[in-house]
């Protein structure tokens, strides 16, 4: 599974699995993201009406 999504031994993996919605707070993490060290890596696991707007932020 790290080959799949090329996450290295040494990496962190954060995995949020919820509800993707404002009171989650996924954006806020994805936001605060870039600011953190590389082999911090986030996988998102949910469904909910903030899936487009998480998806912009991911491409950005």
């Amino acid at each position: 599974m790290r080959a799949k999504w090329g996450i290295d031994q040494s990496d962190v993996v954060l995995i949020f699995v919820g509800w993707l919605y404002e009171f989650s707070g996924i954006d806020t993490i994805m936001r605060i993201l870039p600011s953190m060290p590389q082999s911090l890596k986030l996988k998102v696991v949910g469904i909910g009406e903030m899936e487009d707007k998480l998806l912009a932020l991911r491409r950005n």
